[in-house]
């Protein structure tokens, strides 16, 4: 999952993968599209400057038991630092995983664009593809705002996608939050 916090912690936007489909089965695909993409820029970009704060699994309104933005931007894939690096062992991970030239086509869909919470997530999903593109020319990513809710609801709920944009609703609690969301059996782990 790619994600970074905005405006209310507590409903991030975030890229989520579907392991269970191509070519996400593969997690050195997974890893090697995250390590690509500049965080920073992407929030930057949008929300402007000091307006939104790289955030990990638990969003930072759990203080306790979230990772703290400093902390995230050290790792690798969000460090800005480090962005050659990365983007050098995210071409070894897709090589590994036999796509060298990055030869993979998966489509992204997202809730529809009009509506207001989901603008952030398709300028997400635009500028990811783009540095996908730039690091491997044969990529196609092909991305799917859904027309209304109803599509987009049904879609999500039967795991009937490759990649989705979308806004992690959390609950009060983090734990309850984490199992509903990334839970093998969780509610909304669709």
């Amino acid at each position: 999952m790619l994600t970074k916090t905005i405006g209310n912690p507590g409903t991030p936007p975030h890229l989520r993968f579907n392991p269970n489909v191509e070519p996400f089965t593969d997690v050195r695909v997974r890893k090697a599209l995250h390590l690509v993409l500049d965080y920073k820029d992407m929030g930057d970009s949008y929300y402007g400057e000091g307006n939104w704060a790289y955030m990990g699994h638990v969003t930072q309104i759990f203080k306790d038991e979230a990772i703290g933005p400093d902390e995230v931007a050290k790792m690798p894939g969000y460090n800005p630092a480090t962005k050659a690096k990365d983007i050098a062992d995210a071409k070894a991970l897709m090589a590994a995983a036999g796509h060298s030239d990055g030869g993979i086509s998966f489509k992204i869909f997202c809730w529809p664009v009009p509506q207001l919470a989901s603008v952030s997530i398709y300028e997400d999903m635009v500028r990811a593809k783009a540095a996908w593109e730039k690091v491997w020319p044969a990529i196609k990513v092909e991305l799917e705002p859904q027309t209304d809710a109803p599509t987009f609801n049904t879609k999500m709920t039967s795991g009937n996608f490759q990649m989705v944009g979308y806004f992690l609703n959390f609950s009060p609690d983090a734990a309850l939050g984490l199992a509903a969301n990334l839970g093998a059996g969780g509610a909304r782990n669709y």
